[in-house]
């Protein structure tokens, strides 16, 4: 899943979940919840036209580590012009709790990229949970269905949380 739509589960539990540091953890467990459910996780690799899996890019392949740099460059910057509308026209009620339930919210996805790209021993554990929790169901959603699903939960959860 996207980081904004990540980052937004963050919110809603920091609605509900006063304590920051609970916040934390809930966010972290609900990441790997959230990504259960099919989204696409499957890009284009421009080199040879396969769909390839997001969490089992080549990283040392240039073709490939450049289509998801692009993805992810693009993600965050998206998740980062979010948070700063959301921060400039209304404050969460605890902004402190909503910073750490959305690190925990999106720190998941962070922990298992240095192993991908470096193949850094200790971060091996989060791969391997990123791509169970992505496992569990087969993912068949077309790529347009997947972005659209999240582009509408952020939208609507957002709109509830803070406009309505």
């Amino acid at each position: 899943m996207f980081l904004t739509t990540h980052a937004t589960l963050g919110l809603v539990i920091a609605r509900f979940i006063p304590n920051p540091w609970l916040a934390f953890g809930l966010g972290f467990i609900c990441h790997y919840l959230a990504d259960i459910i099919p989204h696409d996780k499957f890009i284009k690799d421009p080199q040879n036209e396969k769909k390839v899996r997001s969490d089992e890019i080549d990283m040392q392949s240039l073709p490939e580590f450049k289509t998801f740099a692009i993805f992810a460059v693009t993600d965050l910057l998206i998740f980062l012009t979010g948070l700063v509308l959301i921060l400039y026209f209304k404050l969460p009620q605890n902004p402190t709790t909503a910073f750490w339930a959305m690190t925990g919210s999106v720190l998941p996805d962070f922990l298992w990229l240095p192993y991908a790209v470096l193949k850094i021993k200790f971060f091996k554990i989060f791969h391997i949970i990123n791509q169970k929790a992505h496992d569990i169901f087969p993912d068949i959603t077309p790529t347009w269905l997947g972005t659209t699903l999240q582009a509408i939960f952020v939208s609507v959860v957002l709109y509830l949380l803070y406009f309505h």
